[in-house]
Formats: structure tokens, sequence, C-alpha cells
């Protein structure tokens, strides 16, 4: 390639010597971030000029987590609307406004919480004391307590999502935790005479 068809895309001009090229890319006219399919700084195609009711439904929906395909399917629109909603102007300075909203919210009902909770604790108390309540109450009220304590039922895990590799080492310390662990328990006689 010569210098002439490097500065017809934008580069500055580059100069042979004994077949090497030397030379330094000047500030290109296309936008780097253009150029390999990141963000442009260049003005978007398509951008709100103001948001209407279904722009804020999208931003609400991004606020509570929905993936864009997922908003995309529940508010009958395209993925690439969601996305244009998402990432304009407009669209950034909403979500910024709702997040902070929502963060005094959270801070607000956090007060609220810690200052109900004693008297919430005391009501709690008085039913499980009270004779004219019935056994079901008393023990739906005990078991809210106690989960809230962090000492609930066992909460079902999905492992099929969870991938950990263990080498044969790791593999034979677990059975070997294991086995020490039943034999101490009584669940398993250990006949190795060791």
């Amino acid at each position: 390639m010569n210098g002439a068809s490097f500065a017809s895309q934008g580069l500055e001009d580059y100069t042979s010597l004994e077949g090497g090229i030397v030379g330094s890319f000047a500030e290109p006219s296309i936008p780097l971030s253009s150029r390999d399919g990141r963000r442009s700084d260049l003005p978007r195609k398509y951008e709100p000029k103001a948001l209407n009711p279904l722009h804020h439904e999208i931003l609400r929906r991004l606020l509570l987590g929905d993936s864009h395909k997922e908003i995309a399917s529940i508010l009958n629109c395209t993925v690439a609307t969601v996305s244009n909603v998402a990432n304009s102007g407009l669209g950034r300075e909403k979500i910024s406004v709702m997040t902070a909203e929502a963060d005094l919210n959270s801070v607000e009902i956090a007060k609220q919480i810690r200052e109900t909770a004693p008297r919430a604790v005391e009501v709690m108390r008085e039913l499980l004391d009270d004779e004219a309540v019935s056994f079901a109450v008393k023990y739906r009220a005990a078991a809210d307590i106690l989960d809230r304590a962090g000492h609930g039922a066992v909460k079902k895990i999905d492992m099929r999502k969870t991938l950990t590799e263990l080498s044969m080492e790791d593999l034979e310390r677990l059975n070997e935790a294991a086995r020490n662990r039943m034999v101490q328990a009584g669940l398993m006689i250990d006949v190795s005479g060791e």
C-alpha cells in the first residue's frame, strides 16, 4: 500500500524505507470507536427528543433489572427500541434520576424499619405468649422470627448453573473428610483398622 491509499482512509502518510514501513497513525478522520464496533461519539441515528409513556416503562423495567429482550417481549416492541431508549441521552439521564430516587427511598424505608422493628418484635412476643391464639398462628409467627434471624428452613439451591473444577486430590480430601464425619456420627463403621 502506498501513502496515498492510507491517506484516503484518514491515516497519515507512510514512507517506505528498505522494504519497511515507517510512520505513525495520525488522528483518524473516522473515530476509532466506530471502526471497531464500540459506541461511537458521532450523533445517534435515533435520539428521542422527549420520553413518552413507553420510554418511561422501558426505563422503569431496566431499573428493575429486566433484560432488553424481556422488556421488548413484555412491551411488544423491538430490542432495538429498548436499546435506543436505554442508551439515549434522555434515557441515561432519567435512569440516573430514578436510581437516585430509589436510593433515597431505600434509605427512608430502612430508617422506618429500624424505628418500627422493636414494636414488631414486642407484638410477636405477645402473640406467642397469648393463650387465645391458635397453635398454627403461633407456629407461623415463630417460623417467621427464626427465618428473619437467620435460622429458617433450608432453602432449595439450584446447582445446575454452578460449575466447580476439583482435582483428584481435592476429591480424595473431600471423601476422607466425609468418611471421618460419618464415623464420628456413628453412621459408618471404620473397618480399615487405622
